[in-house]
Formats: C-alpha cells, structure tokens, sequence
C-alpha cells in the first residue's frame, strides 16, 4: 500500500529516471573495479596515488576511493549509492524512531535533574520537555521529507549533488556524534544514545570516502552548511510540531 500510494503521488518520468541512474551507475562500478584490479599492480597506477596530496585523488578508482567519477561532474559512483545513500534514510528513521519512542518520557523524568546540573540550558531543557511525542512525530517527519528530497536530488544526478550528499551525510553525523558525547556527559543513557553508537561504524566509513573524494576547502563549506542547515531546519520543524500538537 504505501509503494501504491507514492506511485500515485510522484510522477512515474522521475521514477523512470531514479530507478535508470542507479542502474547505470551499478554497471559503471562493475566497470570501474575491472579497471582498478587491471591496474592496481602497474607502475603508473601507484604512481598517480604517490603524487597526489594526501593520497585522497587518483585518475583511476579503486575500492578505497568509493566517490565520485572523474570522468562525470558530481556523478557519484555505484558503489557509494548502494552502500551510503540509499541506507541513509533507513538509518535516519531507526535513529529518531528511538528518539520519538524515548524522548518525551525521558525529558520528564530528567527535566530538573538537568537544570540543577546545566543551569546555562535551563531555557532549552524546558522548551524540549514542552514537546510531547505527537509534536516531536510532526518534526521527525519533515526533517525525513526534507532528507528525501535531497536523496532524490542526488539520484537525479542534480548539478549539486555531491555538495548536497556531503552537506546532510555530515550533518547528520555531526547529529550522531554530538549524542553520544551527550552520553559521556551526562553519564547515562539519552534518547538515541543507542542508534547512535550502533550507527558509528555506518558514519565513519561514510565520512572517510568523503575525506577521500573532497577536496578540503569543498569539505570545510559543504560541513558547515550542511550543519547550519540541520540546526535552522530543526529549529523550524519543533516550530511546527509545537503549533500543529500544543502542549
């Protein structure tokens, strides 16, 4: 039924072209690693890795290079669609489906234990216990709306698609990491603690290729818009969990 349903709401010509770019770029890589297992043993395979800064470009992809081809702007390999992008909205929702489970109860429970300890956050602890679960729901689902929409863009193969994918991936690990030293913190479990530390070795994999295949400069803009981005957007989609599920 909810195949059924979007089937009816997006149009079939972008469904046409999501499901043709992801068939593409699978034969691509199947290509591509022939091509790095015929050259990973010549002279001017390593030769293009030992002159290249920090080891992170080369002229020809290997399997530690998962990213992008150099032979298309912004066209992300098969590889990292498979294994990053497409499991990215499934991670999403297993992290905030433990944090829409948790988190109201939870703030209740700890509300003034937290003042007592973090008296400089006393606004922001009273702002989120003030958000019940059906509030917490509206905002889970227009941060997914919003990730779904740039998964798609990326699909699409847009003309900022790498910016867009490096700009959510690390702003959502950033999201990641920044619960589980709230975890060292307080010393204790917080809701998502658990998703997060499971979803580490997913994280770290993801930002080493993407270490391996931006640029700095590239890297250090993408990061911080990416992380701005997901604190105004949060901001925003409280704004409209509290107005549409008052306390």
């Amino acid at each position: 039924m909810p195949v059924y349903l979007l089937s009816q709401i997006i149009p079939k010509t972008v469904i046409t072209q999501i499901y043709t770019s992801c068939h593409h770029r699978v034969r691509t890589t199947h290509v591509i690693i022939n091509e790095w297992r015929k050259n990973i043993h010549t002279k001017s395979f390593t030769k293009d890795i030992e002159n290249t800064p920090f080891h992170r470009r080369t002229q020809h992809m290997s399997l530690t290079h998962i990213g992008y081809h150099t032979t298309t702007k912004n066209a992300m390999s098969g590889l990292t669609v498979l294994l990053l992008v497409l499991p990215f909205p499934l991670a999403f929702v297993i992290h905030d489906l433990e944090e829409i489970l948790f988190q109201h109860r939870w703030m209740l429970k700890n509300k003034e234990s937290l003042s007592e300890r973090f008296p400089k956050l006393r606004k922001l602890i009273d702002n989120l216990a003030r958000m019940n679960t059906k509030a917490f729901c509206v905002a889970v689902l227009e941060e997914l709306l919003v990730l779904l929409a740039v998964i798609a863009y990326v699909l699409c193969q847009g003309e900022y698609a790498k910016e867009a994918w490096v700009a959510v991936f690390i702003a959502f690990s950033f999201h990641v990491i920044v619960h589980v030293i709230q975890g060292i913190i307080i010393r204790g479990y917080i809701p998502g603690l658990v998703t997060s530390i499971l979803l580490l070795p997913y994280i770290s994999y993801g930002l080493w290729c993407i270490w391996l295949g931006v640029p700095t400069l590239q890297l250090f803009i993408c990061s911080v818009a990416g992380i701005i981005f997901m604190l105004l957007n949060l901001r925003f989609s409280h704004w409209i969990g509290k107005l549409l599920f008052p306390e």
